[in-house]
């Protein structure tokens, strides 16, 4: 196998030489012969595609190797907590499939139909289980960053459990409550749909797109024209139609996790602050980080097991 930097120099020339054939011909675009640039543009990039093919076969097995490598880092610096990690994502796991059997049996036995946010909320916690292997996967990669952002959409689910299971009881102010979450999925698909068509025009039928407006045509009828707005399922629970992320956490008393869900807002979006917190600053130079680390793993581990627990109360 070759050895890493002589790969980069191999791939750097022909990729220069494409470079500066570009920026020469960028400078001088009166002149030359257009059939000539073309030709030798092509000559070095076939050069170039022929030489990352003939490579290839060894980045797969280099980085399977190194990533091997450096999970026996994390586990020997992390191990007894992960395994604690684990163990309680195990525990909710099972909570969730006993909870929900029992409480489907009970709704059985006593002839009525089972409690409209059991569904909702069953299925929110399973994805909570989903994104908790999920961050336990990028822990274990070294990637404590992407673990980060994955602990943002575990505190969200947390928040949307608490607030339905807090507020939509069938004998409450807000029976209806779950029945929107679930509704608020018609609006939502519109949107996707026709913005796909926007990039892809055959992506779906008439016939698909008529079918997609008229069940968002019906939820809204079944409840209300504000079921349209952003967080149109939780209008019902404001004195306000603009509703925002924090109002929902306030109402879940869950705002205590705000400033880790805006710290992870940077690892999901683009934004000056990520640079930063990507970067290791001295007073001559920044080092932006490209690779894995055992460092930080902590935080991400922690708010996604905070917010199983939310979703295993709710």
């Amino acid at each position: 196998m070759e050895d890493s930097d002589d790969v980069l120099i191999d791939f750097a020339t022909p990729a220069m030489a494409i470079t500066q054939a570009l920026a020469d011909r960028l400078e001088n675009r009166s002149t030359g012969d257009d059939a000539l640039f073309e030709r030798d543009l092509e000559v070095a990039a076939n050069d170039l595609a022929q030489q990352i093919h003939a490579s290839a076969s060894g980045f797969a097995l280099r980085a399977e190797e190194e990533r091997r490598e450096h999970r026996d880092d994390v586990l020997h610096q992390w191990g007894p907590a992960l395994d604690l990690y684990v163990a309680f994502i195990s525990i909710a796991e099972s909570c969730l499939i006993a909870t929900f059997a029992r409480r489907e049996e009970e709704a059985r036995e006593a002839g009525v139909d089972p409690d409209p946010r059991l569904r909702v909320l069953a299925g929110m916690q399973a994805r909570m289980c989903r994104v908790a292997l999920a961050v336990q996967d990028l822990l274990l990669g070294g990637l404590p960053a992407a673990a980060l952002a994955s602990s943002r959409t575990a505190h969200e689910l947390a928040v949307y459990s608490t607030v339905i299971g807090s507020h939509g009881a069938p004998d409450g102010e807000h029976p209806t409550l779950a029945a929107r979450f679930d509704a608020y999925g018609q609006i939502e698909r519109l949107k996707d749909a026709r913005a796909h068509l926007e990039i892809d025009p055959t992506a779906f039928s008439e016939e698909d797109m008529a079918r997609f407006a008229a069940e968002r045509d019906t939820a809204v009828a079944e409840h209300g024209p504000d079921l349209k707005g952003k967080y149109g399922w939780a209008t019902v629970l404001f004195d306000r139609t603009h509703i925002e992320f924090p109002h929902l956490e306030r109402l879940a008393t869950l705002q205590r996790m705000r400033s880790h869900y805006r710290w992870a807002n940077h690892e999901v979006h683009a934004t000056s602050r990520s640079l930063l917190m990507n970067a290791a600053i001295t007073p001559d130079r920044i080092r932006y980080r490209t690779g894995r680390s055992t460092a930080g793993l902590a935080e991400p581990a922690s708010a996604t097991l905070t917010s199983v627990l939310h979703g295993l109360v709710a």
